[in-house]
């Protein structure tokens, strides 16, 4: 029952709590009430962090171990056709073997962005037809506008992933509302 459900779901929030412990201790709660079956990318955001995709960069590295913790042919039959370009928007999805001896597409023009993003969709929705993905973000309030456009981009119809995402933010913070927006400005 609860696969179901979050495979009818897109996009969702928490409500915050007085406290801003109390969303990201909710938020871990529901996470670790899923399912073994469910892929769970956690993530979280820091305030003086300075990394590229800040808000997905942990989500990222559990795609990274969860592909590691699968054999080489399973990885290889969930890849998308320019698997190369993970590991160009994320190096840590190079560790992957298969995506790291994938090869280079020569010649390609075009917005190397938005192939890459192209990518990652393209193997998110492989895995989501094989089980279900839950993206906790949490802190999203210091996320970046980067990470934002990305999630934004992966969740835009036609070609949505099917993905049951779950933010958190911290409450009366000022910069609160900026990812959300841009995140709903772009689905």
């Amino acid at each position: 029952q609860a696969e179901d459900g979050i495979r009818d779901y897109k996009v969702t929030g928490v409500q915050t709590c007085a406290l801003p412990i109390c969303k990201s201790a909710l938020a871990r709660a529901f996470a670790r009430s899923l399912p073994r079956e469910v892929l769970r990318l956690e993530g979280r955001s820091f305030q003086r962090e300075l990394v590229p995709f800040k808000a997905l960069d942990g989500a990222i590295d559990a795609l990274s171990r969860y592909l590691l913790s699968l054999s080489d042919a399973q990885v290889s039959g969930l890849l998308p056709r320019r698997a190369a370009l993970l590991g160009q928007l994320f190096p840590v999805l190079a560790r992957v073997p298969v995506i790291a001896n994938a090869p280079h597409a020569v010649g390609m023009q075009g917005d190397l962005r938005a192939r890459s993003v192209d990518a990652l969709r393209e193997l998110l929705a492989r895995i989501g037809d094989r089980v279900p993905i839950v993206v906790l973000l949490d802190d999203v309030q210091w996320g970046d506008v980067d990470s934002a456009r990305l999630l934004a981009d992966l969740l835009a119809p036609p070609e949505s992933v099917p993905l049951f995402v779950l933010m958190t933010r911290r409450p009366d913070d000022p910069d609160a509302d900026t990812f959300m927006e841009i995140g709903r400005a772009h689905v």
